[in-house]
């Protein structure tokens, strides 16, 4: 899967991802300074290859992830919950 936003929204969901032991294919966002998340590389160029991957988007500000989701060529990933989490 893939990961859009490599900001603090983006560490909480690949903390999330990391919990249910799934591969993290891509991190993306659009801001060209920001080159690195944790030990991931970040990527700004879009390629087929890498829509190829289902992706959550991890933007908090509501209205950015609305822009965002709007306009964004891929597909999404169905959702996804940590591995911790307990409905009662």
């Amino acid at each position: 899967m893939n990961i859009y936003g490599a900001s603090g929204h983006g560490k909480v969901i690949i903390d999330l991802v990391h919990s249910r032991m799934e591969e993290i294919n891509h991190i993306l966002d659009d801001n060209v300074a920001i080159t690195g998340i944790y030990d991931y590389p970040v990527v700004h160029n879009f390629t087929r290859e890498v829509l190829r991957h289902d992706t959550i988007i991890a933007i908090g500000d509501n209205r950015i992830r609305r822009k965002v989701v709007e306009s964004f060529p891929g597909t999404f990933y169905r959702g996804i919950y940590h591995a911790t989490a307990v409905v009662d």
